[in-house]
């Protein structure tokens, strides 16, 4: 019987090892494949396949991880039995279980070695995907990544009814600016105009570069009466800087357009009517922000009662600003 159960054992262990074999064989190929196609792939297609194989290495890995504890317990078994058969009166079948030990050491080491280097493979396939959410000019979160956010503050506010305005800041003349200083101290303004805009944000809003000189600032918690301060805070910051370049004394201005959800909006709306805001901006002179209350677009400063027509309620702003941030803070901890 304890040959028959030795034996089978055997046959479980070898099983085992072909098995994840060829799981790690399959994962090797599935990896050398995306990596052999990215180049050559649509960038949506590349990402798609980024998270698929992103999932499916955690989850080998993890699998690994769960087989490897077994492998150890099952080492554990035979030592037992191993200990029982060199006893007087035992089966004398000790040399067949210690090879199986060896086997079985061997398994679990390499086991070990497969978990690390799929952790390995995750690592980079994270870093990939972080990369394709980031701007390589301004180093700002990309078009993707401020879709993404957009999202999920989106979803917030239709859940908790927490507050969200966002603002779409536009480089006043910036064609007119490259063909002028050329391309190269255009880049240049372009991520300072970055730099600025993150340096005057808080720290729970993400700034992000819709591409060209266009950029975008997701703003939670945040009315629109506190919101049309910002995008005015914003032409104020850019309207006040002064940037060297090759012994060149840049500057530019920007105009800005901001909007805050209503009942009515989706996400794409609200984009479209904080960029309408930024446009009747550029109409009316440039270098300066206004705000779209629902129906029309309306100069920052100059319509204090629009304002408050347009906020959620007739909460004063910094009372509503301080229950914003509290509800905030509370959506924060109970996530934890």
């Amino acid at each position: 019987m304890v040959m028959a159960s030795l034996t089978m054992d055997v046959v479980t262990t070898i099983g085992t090892g072909i098995v994840i074999g060829a799981l790690l064989i399959i994962g090797g190929l599935l990896i050398g494949v995306w990596l052999g196609r990215r180049g050559n792939a649509a960038e949506t297609n590349q990402q798609l396949r980024a998270h698929e194989l992103l999932e499916m290495i955690r989850a080998l890995s993890s699998w690994t991880h769960g087989m490897a504890g077994e492998v150890t317990q099952y080492e554990t078994h035979l030592r037992s039995l191993l200990a029982g058969s060199s006893e007087p009166g035992g089966t004398g079948e000790s040399p067949w279980l210690e090879e199986i030990l060896k086997s079985n050491e061997q398994l679990r080491v390499r086991l070990q070695e497969s978990e690390r280097l799929l952790d390995e493979k995750a690592k980079e396939v994270d870093s990939y995907l972080s990369e394709a959410r980031t701007d390589t000019l301004t180093g700002l979160p990309n078009r993707r990544a401020f879709d993404a956010e957009l999202a999920r503050r989106f979803a917030q506010w239709q859940r908790y009814g927490t507050p969200l305005s966002i603002a779409i800041v536009d480089v006043d003349h910036f064609k007119k600016f490259n063909d002028t200083y050329g391309h190269l101290a255009g880049d240049f303004v372009l991520a300072s105009v970055a730099r600025a805009l993150a340096d005057t944000v808080r720290d729970s809003d993400m700034v992000a570069r819709l591409g060209g000189e266009e950029f975008a600032i997701v703003m939670p918690s945040t009315a629109i009466a506190d919101g049309a301060h910002a995008a005015r805070r914003f032409c104020e910051a850019i309207r006040g800087k002064t940037w060297e370049f090759e012994g060149i004394a840049l500057k530019v201005t920007v105009s800005v357009g901001v909007a805050q959800a209503i009942d009515s909006d989706l996400a794409a709306s609200l984009v479209k009517r904080s960029d309408q805001a930024m446009y009747a901006a550029k109409e009316t002179g440039r270098n300066r922000a206004y705000f779209h209350d629902g129906v029309t677009s309306q100069p920052v400063g100059d319509s204090p009662a629009r304002l408050s027509a347009a906020s959620r309620s007739g909460v004063p702003a910094h009372l509503e600003s301080v229950c914003d941030g509290l509800r905030e803070r509370l959506i924060e901890v109970t996530r934890k």
